[in-house]
């Protein structure tokens, strides 16, 4: 059965230079065979009610579909008759907001507590520039304040791409970011008259959660006069694609701009964006990124020269002192994720999928490798130990998780043919009950208690805890 989906348009369809795309982009979401479109809501921010009702009727028509436009937005600060058509939608309906990079976003939120940093989006390059204004700001408010807002003046290909001078581009790049930042800052309605952007009525919405708005970065291919102008606004530099020796001299380059300015720059005003390619091991990884290497013309003494700078780090106090409480915490923070995905993976609907050889902690970075011999004698030994009751170490607990919840589901195949409920436990707790007999609660977040969920009900504990962010019960038999 296909999925029922309302579109909230967020920003008027068309009544922006750019927006065109985006509705088109959506309507072929909504064309999907597997949605089945219910209701669409418009949004007149910066433009007239009939104008935002007319771009979404113009999504209808793209999308191929014939449903009510209900006027304002279908969130927090919308219209009661957005708010009522939303109320009465089915469980389980989507809500769709305009905007991949905000929907992504969205979902980052819900998944991870790092920073969020966008930053290739050239505000001066559109005729528009509050359309990503708004989207940034509301990246922020979803992620809770974790948006970090990078300004690019754009390259030689992007100015032709959009059909603007880049003779300008510094000049309507720092117009832009005046008006992006009053944006920002300010509460509307108000007016802007520059030179490239005249608005009479600015109405953001809705403002960014950090006060008074998200850092910004300015990343740069190494532009002298971007790195002046990133200093003088005491905004944090960002050197793109660049070998490390550029790299310190653009950053030379700002700390002289800073002193001009009359302050010392932090290490915080420097940032390097930059391709890091990553595999199992050293070798792996130098010959599959292909740049001086690779597996058919292997450069031997390249190769050498890098394992060799990368050795001589375990002996460099400096920097272990602040890459080894990293490893560590990234380490336990793995190990977490790792159990608590097993204890899903065993007692979720569907047949347990168990890798052999990986019933042990193995720390790689890509997928298993059949390449690798496995120690069986090795897993044997500790199976029996496990089996026979010693208690569980670093190097058995993921082994003693799969061995006792295989033992649980021979125990009790009732429970897990039968049905599969879900509990609510909190926002950061997935949990749920299998055929009423065992239960199951798993943090998605680190230091989230799991316990609680087995507050109501005659339930005995098999394993874990609020310590291992997973607990599995069972009901006593009767």
């Amino acid at each position: 059965m296909p999925r029922a989906i309302w579109v909230d348009t967020d920003i008027a369809l068309g009544a922006r230079s750019g927006d065109v795309d985006d509705a088109f982009a959506l309507a072929a979401v909504v064309r999907s065979p597997a949605l089945r479109l219910v209701g669409v809501s418009s949004v007149f921010g910066n433009t007239s009610s009939a104008t935002a009702a007319r771009c979404a009727e113009r999504l209808l028509a793209v999308a191929g579909s014939n449903v009510p436009v209900v006027e304002g937005a279908a969130r927090a600060g919308g219209s009661s008759a957005a708010a009522e058509a939303i109320a009465r939608l089915p469980a389980g309906t989507w809500l769709l907001a305009l905007g991949p990079l905000t929907n992504v976003a969205a979902a980052l939120a819900r998944r991870t507590t790092c920073k969020i940093a966008i930053l290739g989006n050239a505000f001066g390059l559109r005729d528009h520039p509050l359309t990503l204004a708004e989207e940034h700001a509301m990246i922020d408010v979803l992620t809770g304040g974790r948006l970090i807002s990078g300004m690019v003046r754009g390259i030689g290909a992007e100015y032709f791409s959009f059909g603007a001078n880049p003779a300008f581009s510094h000049a309507r790049f720092q117009e832009a970011h005046d008006l992006v930042v009053h944006m920002w800052t300010r509460p509307g309605p108000f007016a802007f008259e520059g030179k490239y952007y005249k608005f009479k009525y600015v109405n953001p919405w809705p403002r960014p959660y950090q006060e008074p708005h998200p850092p910004i970065f300015i990343p740069s291919s190494g532009s002298l006069s971007t790195i002046k102008w990133a200093a003088e606004h005491r905004y944090t530099y960002c050197q793109t694609l660049a070998p490390i020796a550029a790299v310190a001299r653009t950053f030379q380059l700002y700390r002289e701009a800073a002193e001009q300015a009359g302050y010392q720059a932090s290490p915080d005003q420097l940032a390097w964006s930059n391709a890091i390619y990553v595999a199992d091991t050293d070798e792996k990884a130098l010959r599959e990124a292909k740049r001086n290497t690779n597996w058919v013309d292997q450069n031997a003494a390249w190769e050498s020269a890098v394992l060799g700078f990368c050795r001589a780090l375990y002996s460099h106090e400096a920097f272990l002192a602040e890459f080894e409480p990293f490893v560590a915490r990234l380490t336990r923070l793995g190990e977490a994720v790792a159990l608590r995905t097993v204890a899903l993976k065993l007692t979720s609907p569907g047949v347990p999928d168990i890798y052999q050889g990986d019933e042990m902690p193995l720390r790689a970075l890509v997928d298993p490798d059949n390449r690798r011999p496995v120690d069986w004698q090795l897993r044997r030994e500790r199976l029996d130990g496990v089996a026979a009751g010693d208690p569980p170490d670093a190097q058995t607990l993921k082994l003693w998780l799969i061995w006792t919840l295989l033992e649980l589901r021979r125990r009790r195949p009732e429970a897990f043919v039968g049905s599969y409920e879900p509990v609510a436990a909190g926002d950061r707790v997935v949990a749920f009950v299998r055929g009423a007999a065992v239960l199951v609660a798993v943090a998605t977040r680190p230091e989230v208690a799991v316990e609680a969920a087995a507050a109501d009900g005659d339930w005995n504990k098999v394993l874990g805890g609020d310590e291992h962010g997973f607990a599995v019960w069972e009901r006593p038999d009767r």
